[in-house]
């Protein structure tokens, strides 16, 4: 993947141009006369992750420990993200240890990557190892979680008053998601440098953080503006390889387009730190090196690339 930075600012963007009255499912801008959408549907095809399933299908006992925390993390009740980046860059699974080091990697994948936003003094859930020790990591609806923190994070947000706020979640796949809404894209501010799928994929970032101003009197102003805005759709290899959600019922009860541009003095303050989830239930014993039972998978395709 090419460099890609969480541009803050975009997301203050989004923020003051916020359509009121929207469901707390969809996320709603106004932008150039256009509304954009922003669902779980949006953010499975942006990510390519798992985006349908069920908690309830995910039950793991805890009474045996979970081996990876008692190898690697002293059977602590609490493993934290700064733990787990200590262990990863440590590789603290030692050399032939080629099943570990691969479980550890993709912990640290999912704790940097998709839940990117979280602080290192975050607690990873028991059922993140379970999941991971299990193999069934790879059914696992992240999608879903990453899509609800992020949306939670930011939605209805907006405050004159309040100058930081906590961006949770995945915020590379809403940022890239408005990216792929736009007819032309300012390249101060990002590049497309291929077109495959996952969308993600195609986008760099320049290293450039803009403004607050510098957004809202380009990309976001109203009059004068060049750039045209449409709400993405699949494209054929997306609904062939990925489990897309439906289309979002709720999009058509958005009332007339008024956003609330609440977003006080023109300051670039803003944080992006984010708060973190919440335990959940298991109920599925995990052994040291077996997988338990679970419904057959049909396995993914290997995602090709779009023709030219």
């Amino acid at each position: 993947m090419k460099r890609f930075d969480v541009q803050h600012q975009l997301f203050r963007c989004f923020m003051a141009r916020q359509l009121n009255g929207t469901p707390n499912n969809v996320f709603a801008v106004y932008v150039n006369g256009t509304e954009l959408h922003f669902t779980l549907r949006e953010f499975a095809l942006v990510t390519g992750l798992k985006c349908v399933g069920k908690d309830e299908d995910f039950e793991f006992s805890e009474t045996p420990p979970n081996r990876l925390i008692a190898t690697y993390f002293g059977s602590a009740n609490i493993v934290k993200k700064k733990h787990l980046r200590q262990c990863f860059n440590d590789k603290a699974w030692g050399p032939d240890n080629d099943e570990d080091a691969l479980k550890i990697s993709l912990l640290y994948f999912i704790h940097t990557f998709i839940f990117s936003s979280e602080k290192n003094s975050a607690t990873i859930p028991r059922l993140d190892f379970d999941l991971v020790e299990s193999g069934r990591y790879s059914e696992y609806h992240w999608g879903i979680k990453a899509f609800e923190l992020l949306i939670n994070s930011i939605s209805k947000k907006m405050d004159a008053l309040k100058k930081y706020y906590r961006i949770a979640g995945m915020p590379l796949a809403m940022q890239v998601w408005f990216y792929e809404c736009c007819s032309s894209v300012d390249s101060k501010i990002a590049v497309r440098v291929c077109d495959v799928v996952p969308r993600i994929l195609n986008w760099r970032t320049t290293g450039n953080q803009p403004t607050f101003s510098y957004l809202m009197n380009g990309m976001f102003k109203d009059t004068g503006n060049t750039i045209v805005f449409k709400d993405i759709t699949p494209l054929d290899i997306e609904l062939a390889v990925f489990q897309i959600p439906q289309v979002c019922a709720d999009i058509e009860k958005i009332p007339t387009p008024a956003h609330s541009d609440k977003s006080g003095q023109d300051t670039d303050d803003f944080s992006p730190t984010p708060n973190l989830q919440s335990k959940k239930k298991h109920v599925e014993s995990v052994g040291p090196s077996s997988s338990p039972p679970h419904k057959k998978v049909k396995e993914q395709p290997k995602i090709p690339t779009k023709e030219p």
